[in-house]
């Protein structure tokens, strides 16, 4: 496995190194990645199972905080967002190739416990599957007990998905 730095951009432009990642970006294209993190956004909301909190206004909420992502892990950066945001869960994934198969990676992240309540993936092999490979992970998450019958109850955010390679 070779060891690669990883960029870790926040929204607003700053960068953080973090040797923590041993890959780089797999999808480097940022339309690319936002339509994929935006995919991710409507297909949780699309389940009826959540009130996911619209992207926008958590770009507005962090600003008005000056929230910083700096030094944080990606479950600690949850954990706190989601705390300023008033969530009760945060979504945070990412899509990994490695040799040439792309996996989808998504987990729940209480607010409250800083546990992660549910995780699931799926693999497919090119990139035009990886929209209909994110609806597949957020309808297996989504059909989980964990959650309740009262999509008010399971309010989300979604972070962008971090995409990787080996």
């Amino acid at each position: 496995l070779i060891f690669m730095k990883k960029v870790l951009a926040d929204r607003f432009g700053k960068e953080t190194m973090n040797q923590d990642y041993p890959y780089e970006a797999v999808i480097t294209d940022d339309n690319i990645e936002q339509g994929l993190s935006d995919a991710l956004t409507t297909s949780f909301f699309k389940t009826k199972k959540f009130t996911v909190l619209e992207r926008s206004k958590i770009k507005e909420i962090l600003k008005e905080q000056k929230f910083q992502l700096t030094g944080c892990t990606k479950t600690e950066c949850a954990v706190e967002i989601g705390k300023i945001l008033n969530v009760k869960y945060m979504a945070i994934g990412s899509i990994a190739k490695i040799g040439k198969e792309y996996t989808v990676n998504i987990r729940i992240v209480s607010v409250e416990s800083s546990e992660v309540v549910i995780a699931d993936m799926e693999k497919c092999y090119t990139e035009t599957d990886l929209t209909d490979t994110i609806k597949k992970v957020v309808e297996s998450i989504a059909g989980k007990r964990a959650f309740s019958e009262d999509s008010k109850q399971n309010t989300i955010a979604i972070l962008d998905l971090e995409t990787k390679k080996d």
